[in-house]
C-alpha cells in the first residue's frame, strides 16, 4: 500500500496555493506515494472554465473554510472531528501525512485548535507556513487570540506552532 498525503486549505480556487498544492500531489505521484487533498469550499462553488482540476481525488469539509469570527467558526476539537472524518471517506483510512497549507494564517480562527488536536491525537503534521498573522495581519491574529485562547498570547503561540516528534515544518522562501 503507497503511503497517503493529505494537503490541506482553505480553498482550491485558481492561483498561487491551487498551483503549489498541483505541482506537490504530481511530485508525490512521480514519488511513489497516493495525494489527496481536502479543502473548505465546494469546487463547484469557485470553479471556472479555464481551472486546471487537482491532479488528485479531492474533499470537501465546510468547517474548513475562511472563518473569521467566533460566531461562524466551529468549535477546534469539532473541526479536528470533521478533517478526521472527511479524511476517513477521501482516503478510506486516516492518511500517513497530513499536509496544512498556511494554518496559522488566521483566515480560519479555529483552525489552529484544529491542528494542535490532530497533533495532540497523534498525527505525523507537516505544517507549510507563510504570511504569518502575527507579521502584517494584526486584524487576523488578534481573532485567534480571542476566539482560540481567551486572550492568552501564550497559548496561542503554542497552539500556531506545536512541537512534537511527528511535526515537521516547511517554509517557501528564506523570509519565512
Amino acid at each position: 500500500m503507497k503511503p497517503t498525503v493529505l494537503q490541506l486549505h482553505y480553498h482550491g480556487r485558481t492561483g498561487g496555493v491551487k498551483s503549489v498544492m498541483n505541482h506537490v500531489a504530481s511530485a508525490l505521484l512521480q514519488s511513489g506515494f497516493s495525494p489527496y487533498i481536502i479543502v473548505g469550499e465546494p469546487l463547484e462553488k469557485i470553479a471556472r472554465s479555464e481551472d486546471k482540476a487537482f491532479e488528485c481525488p479531492v474533499g470537501v469539509c465546510p468547517g474548513l473554510a475562511y472563518h473569521s469570527t467566533s460566531k461562524e467558526a466551529p468549535h477546534p476539537k469539532e473541526l479536528a472531528d470533521s478533517l478526521e472524518e472527511q479524511a476517513e471517506k477521501l482516503v478510506g483510512r486516516q492518511p500517513d501525512v497530513w499536509y496544512f497549507h498556511n494554518h496559522s494564517l488566521g483566515k480560519n480562527v479555529a483552525l489552529p485548535g484544529a491542528v494542535y488536536e490532530l497533533a495532540r491525537r497523534g498525527h505525523r503534521l507537516l505544517l507549510q507556513i507563510h504570511d504569518f498573522a502575527e507579521d502584517g495581519r494584526p486584524q487576523n491574529y488578534a481573532r485567534m487570540v480571542d476566539h482560540s485562547t481567551q486572550g492568552d498570547e501564550q497559548l496561542l503561540s503554542r497552539m500556531l506552532y506545536p512541537q512534537a516528534a511527528q511535526i515537521h515544518y516547511v517554509v517557501i522562501n528564506k523570509r519565512d
